[in-house]
């Protein structure tokens, strides 16, 4: 951890890879991740088998922390019901890189995730690979493109089609 003058220290990554749905491990990151006395900018849940219930105990934690600026919940179960809490829990965020690939978002969930989507200013980068989203979800991803501040949009394996394009 590096001190930061008057802040609080910076932990700068907190990896729980491959740690698997375990309730009770969920409920102690929550509360850590909500009683944080560090600054932390990334937080890596790839392949823990989150679900819709996870994410909603996951995201009530993201909702006053500010300092993450970096979520990766690649390869996870999460669905519409789990990107509805993530889009409530990263309302007020900063995150710059959000990496969702391998999921089950589908056109439904990213339509939840839309409106944090086209109102974050400080949004870089978005993995969406591998969702199952259709034509229908490409029609709400434009006006990430027309505010300039997504440099990398992955859209691999997903179901868009010629007329989502």
């Amino acid at each position: 951890m590096e001190p930061t003058g008057d802040r609080r220290p910076v932990c700068n990554e907190l990896n729980l890879t491959a740690n698997g749905h375990d309730d009770n491990l969920l409920v102690e990151t929550e509360a850590r991740i909500r009683g944080m006395t560090v600054d932390c900018t990334t937080i890596d849940f790839r392949c823990c088998r989150l679900d819709d219930e996870a994410m909603e105990l996951l995201c009530q934690a993201l909702v006053n922390n500010k300092s993450i600026t970096t979520l990766d919940l690649r390869s996870n179960q999460i669905g519409e019901t789990g990107a509805q809490h993530l889009a409530r829990g990263l309302h007020e965020s900063t995150i710059h890189k959000l990496l969702l690939g391998h999921n089950r978002l589908g056109d439904k969930g990213l339509k939840h995730l839309a409106g944090f989507l086209a109102s974050s200013i400080t949004l870089e980068v978005l993995d969406l690979s591998d969702n199952d989203i259709g034509e229908i979800g490409m029609r709400l991803l434009p006006s990430l493109s027309y505010k300039g501040h997504c440099a990398a949009l992955d859209l691999t394996g997903n179901h868009i089609g010629v007329a989502g394009i």
